[in-house]
């Protein structure tokens, strides 16, 4: 598959999952709030619901029997999506509100990205002279003492 086939079979789902976010937006609160039933447990909530769908997925994907027959892989797939934007669209709400935050509506900038995404990576990794760098994986580091407990 070369990245024309890919693109256009990534549009196709993106279609698909937009149409979808549409009607069962629709159904769920109407078109004057389309966040409204997400407010109530916030992006917290959205999680739980895509922690849901990834549990179905990974049961429809799996084989494991299910009593319910009329969700496909593709529909689940297609809740999942949505449920990551709406994940997206409701934490950019919240994170408007809290005045302490500057908010800006999106990065444009690749090299602000870039930096932005290399501090959060920094962030998590513990500096090489930390205990917590290697945790038993470097090669040169000699095996961890064993808990009293153990």
């Amino acid at each position: 598959m070369n990245a024309k086939q890919r693109d256009d079979k990534a549009e196709n789902i993106f279609v698909k999952c937009l149409m979808l976010l549409e009607k069962k937006g629709h159904d769920y609160s109407g078109d004057a709030d389309v966040l409204r039933n997400f407010r109530r447990h916030g992006s917290r909530g959205v999680l739980v619901r895509i922690s849901d769908k990834f549990e179905r997925l990974d049961n429809l994907a799996s084989g494991v029997l299910q009593e319910v027959h009329d969700e496909r892989i593709e529909d689940t797939c297609l809740d999942l999506i949505n449920y990551v934007v709406l994940f997206m669209i409701q934490r950019e709400e919240e994170l408007k509100d809290i005045p302490s935050l500057e908010y800006t509506d999106q990065v444009t900038d690749e090299e602000s990205m870039k930096a932005a995404t290399q501090e959060e990576v920094e962030a998590q990794v513990p500096p090489p002279d930390s205990e917590d760098y290697c945790r038993g994986d470097c090669p040169d580091e000699k095996p961890s003492k064993p808990s009293p407990s153990a």
